[in-house]
């Protein structure tokens, strides 16, 4: 589920982040449009700081509340995640129930529209109706992976090694 209450969505662990940036579209709340471009849940987003087009999930989170598998409940703010690069150091264990973003007051339309801008922008440059393993490599720093797969020539390869028919995207080398 994903509710709006002010300029705060609460959202649970296995909502869409697609969804949640809906939500907060249609709430009138801006800084949550990135979760348009990102394809998987909350709970993952929570775990590595997912991201895209310029913001993380480090620069909307509020707090975050989950289980240990012997089922004790932890909470956490913020600054408790550690965040950095698509990374967490919340420890591996927890089940993320439950999230709340903080983002700003802004016209539904307008937010709607950004929403509308990042989703056709992955569309026309990452091959979203394709089964893929996402975005296999983390940018390294100074550096963009999918820059480094093109120099290195496995732009649209079929990795052959495997057996699998595995392949880079001629669309997205990442």
């Amino acid at each position: 589920g994903v509710t709006a209450e002010g300029d705060t969505i609460t959202a649970g662990a296995g909502a869409l982040d697609s969804m949640v940036a809906r939500a907060s579209a249609k709430a009138g709340i801006a800084g949550l449009e990135f979760y348009a471009g990102i394809p998987g849940t909350i709970g993952g987003a929570l775990t590595m700081n997912a991201g895209c087009y310029g913001a993380e999930t480090k620069d909307v989170l509020e707090s975050a509340w989950g289980l240990t598998r012997t089922g004790e409940r932890v909470d956490y703010a913020l600054a408790d995640f550690g965040y950095t690069y698509r990374h967490s150091e919340a420890p591996a264990d927890i089940i993320w129930i439950e999230a709340v973003y903080r983002g700003t007051p802004d016209a539904p339309d307008a937010v709607a529209a950004r929403i509308s801008e990042i989703t056709s922008r992955r569309e026309t440059t990452q091959p979203i109706r394709e089964k893929t393993g996402g975005s296999t490599f983390k940018n390294p720093p100074g550096h963009s992976s999918w820059k480094l797969v093109d120099e290195a020539g496995w732009r649209g390869k079929l990795h052959t090694e495997t057996g699998g028919g595995a392949m880079f995207s001629d669309l997205h080398s990442n």
